[in-house]
């Protein structure tokens, strides 16, 4: 009852604050990542805060570093998640203060041995690949032996071509490496990370900041926020044993004569 209570309270606080800020059938436009599960379901879940304050939200897909100077200078008007901080590299840029998802950053290889995982000075003995224009990743490997590329797929490539020991994904990898249908990739545990990711807008929009961050509370209240989460977890799950059961067939796979 006092839950109903809370989320009632909730809707009315919202629909107070967007009355006077936000004209019927609005729309905004979000940078958006490219090719991107994290992205993908971040913005799943920034376009349903957006509805709850009576806005349609539109993505703009962009390479990561085009994807945020466009939400700085204006040509877009927000982000669609970025970690903590960003606001301090564009002044352009306003975080909404409450997370949208968080995410674990996993150091991903084919070899075989072990390779014990403490942090990020962990994997200073090793050539890494990391995703161009993922700012957390290029701060904390800035002083490793690193290889840039752009797609997870890339990063999938170079780690079977042997041309890096180490690639550093998220969880969401699996869903790639099934669908490629690639064996002997191996997520090494623990984390080297785990981060809370914010949705940004641009500095005119800065009324919005605390009707999504209201609308976002509202979502985790009612369960919204999980339902959309627990879709792409079903599906890396599905992913790991697909890539499994890959593995099992091919060892009992009888030899062409």
């Amino acid at each position: 009852m006092y839950r109903q209570i809370a989320t009632c309270f909730r809707a009315a606080i919202i629909a107070i604050l967007i009355s006077n800020t936000v004209q019927a059938s609005a729309s905004i436009t979000l940078s958006v990542i490219p090719n991107d599960p994290v992205d993908a379901l971040a913005f799943s879940i920034v376009k349903e805060a957006y509805r709850r304050i009576g806005i349609t939200a539109l993505a703009m897909y962009l390479p990561s570093k085009r994807a945020i100077l466009a939400a700085d200078t204006g040509n877009t008007d927000g982000d669609v998640i970025r970690i903590e901080g960003m606001e301090k590299e564009y002044p352009h840029l306003v975080r909404v203060p409450e997370p949208v998802i968080s995410v674990d950053t996993y150091a991903f290889t084919t070899q075989a041995g072990t390779i014990d995982i403490n942090g990020w000075s962990s994997l200073r003995n090793y050539e890494v690949c990391i995703r161009q224009g993922i700012f957390l990743q290029e701060a904390k490997t800035n002083e490793l032996n690193v290889s840039h590329v752009s797609t997870i797929a890339d990063a999938i490539k170079m780690l079977t071509a042997k041309r890096c020991d180490i690639a550093t994904l998220s969880k969401w990898a699996w869903l790639d490496i099934a669908s490629m249908q690639v064996q002997g990739i191996r997520q090494l545990q623990p984390a080297l990370a785990t981060n809370r990711m914010y949705h940004y807008v641009n500095i005119k929009n800065a009324n919005l900041l605390a009707p999504l961050a209201l609308a976002l509370q509202q979502m985790k209240a009612d369960g919204t926020l999980q339902m959309l989460e627990s879709k792409d977890n079903e599906a890396i799950k599905q992913a790991i044993l697909d890539n499994a059961q890959l593995k099992i067939s091919k060892a009992h796979a009888v030899p062409a004569n």
